[in-house]
């Protein structure tokens, strides 16, 4: 497994971007197939109380005709001891098969005493 990674941040804006390449085969588990996932991400501060930040992510799986593809937002506000956080994922062409898809959203809020 190789896995290459980039973060850059200037003031309120980070942003970054990895390059992973497994080879399944070489590491004996049995499958015979590699897998070579780019990952890019940004996140922006806009004050000391909120953040967002987006990503996406492609998996291109070796005898899959489809790549997987996954992208995300999330948002966060935090006050005192009060958090208020919330994500929401989708996922195309999941395990690399055509119209295979998954989506996830959750919002949370948490209190420290």
């Amino acid at each position: 497994m190789e896995t290459f990674a980039l973060t850059y941040a200037m003031g309120p804006i980070s942003v970054g971007a990895q390059i992973t390449d497994i080879d399944y085969e070489a590491a004996n588990n049995g499958a015979l197939s590699d897998a070579e996932t780019t990952q890019f991400g940004i996140a922006f501060a806009v004050n000391e109380n909120l953040s967002i930040s987006y990503g996406v992510q492609e998996t291109e799986l070796d005898g899959q005709a489809k790549d997987q593809e996954v992208e995300g937002f999330s948002i966060g506000y935090s006050m005192g001891g009060i958090s208020l956080k919330a994500h929401a994922n989708k996922g195309e062409n999941m395990g690399g098969v055509a119209a295979n898809e998954i989506e996830h959203t959750e919002v949370s809020l948490s209190f420290a005493f």
